[in-house]
């Protein structure tokens, strides 16, 4: 009984599938083999956050891989639904991914409960440049399967005891974290790599930069390079599950006074109240 507690329902080709978290971890960008598009998405309140965009991004990335769409909005929405309710989630995260090995394709929906704690908001993360760097090819601004360098980002990172890795191109280019998009605040502008160094083009960054702009702040994609984020006075990354979490550190240097800094705390209060008003939207609507 204690095993079956611990294990997940997932949706994969037409069936539900119990697994362990650990069977669950393999559908994972950058480990499955193959070639294929995903979205990973929050929940929030019972409630898929941003949709809409999480959708649209997903098909597009089917069409230019040329994955086949032999279903509807609908009922990938019913799907995504029952594996909700299957997993009793009210919080958490859901991973849908379409993908092709061997010349079949393969649809799968995977829950997951790992999610920030307040504890890692309060504190910040710790941060590091990455030897990895982020290569460029013509899908870099879909969430395509060949997530390797993302992946060993990260491990790099924590065997070196940092929480996050950030990317740079082949031209020294910061483009963005391991698990996310990232942004810096210096002399009242906000930045954020552009979109042309070879960044996804993030549902949260999308919506951070619109409030940013929406209260008066500045905010431009630019090309910075790894200077530039060690000397701003605020560093965050943002993405659908962690919403915007601040970076404290680079290596062992602090950035700002080594804490969240107010712009950042800002913006989080922004980014809350537009989330809660997405839910209260949706009224008893799951997504």
């Amino acid at each position: 009984m204690k095993n079956e507690k611990n294990k997940v329902t997932i949706f994969i080709d037409g069936n539900d599938q119990r697994c362990s978290a650990s069977e669950a971890a393999e559908f994972v960008p950058g480990r499955l083999d193959g070639t294929g598009a995903f979205e990973t998405m929050r929940l929030y309140k019972n409630t898929v956050l941003f949709w809409p965009g999480h959708w649209l991004r997903w098909r597009r990335g089917l069409r230019r891989l040329g994955l086949t769409m032999n279903f509807s909005e609908r009922k990938i929405k019913t799907m995504i639904v029952a594996i909700i309710r299957k997993n009793h989630m009210t919080d958490g995260r859901l991973r849908l991914m379409r993908w092709r090995n061997k010349k079949q394709e393969h649809l799968a929906i995977v829950p997951g409960f790992n999610i920030p704690q307040a504890k890692d908001y309060r504190c910040g993360y710790r941060a590091c440049f990455s030897a990895v760097r982020r290569p460029r090819h013509p899908y870099t601004h879909l969430k395509i399967l060949q997530y390797h360098c993302f992946r060993l980002s990260l491990m790099e990172a924590r065997d070196q005891g940092y929480d996050e890795g950030i990317l740079l191109n082949n031209k020294k280019e910061v483009v963005e974290s391991s698990r996310g998009n990232i942004f810096y605040y210096l002399k009242g502008e906000l930045k954020t790599p552009a979109i042309k160094s070879g960044c996804i083009n993030g549902i949260t960054r999308q919506q951070v930069m619109a409030l940013a702009r929406d209260s008066g702040l500045k905010c431009d994609p630019v090309r910075a390079d790894a200077e530039d984020f060690i000397r701003a006075e605020e560093v965050f990354i943002t993405n659908a599950v962690m919403g915007l979490m601040p970076v404290v550190s680079i290596f062992e240097h602090p950035i700002g006074k080594g804490c969240p800094g107010p712009v950042l705390q800002s913006l989080r209060r922004a980014y809350r109240e537009k989330i809660e008003n997405y839910c209260l939207s949706l009224g008893d609507k799951i997504i």
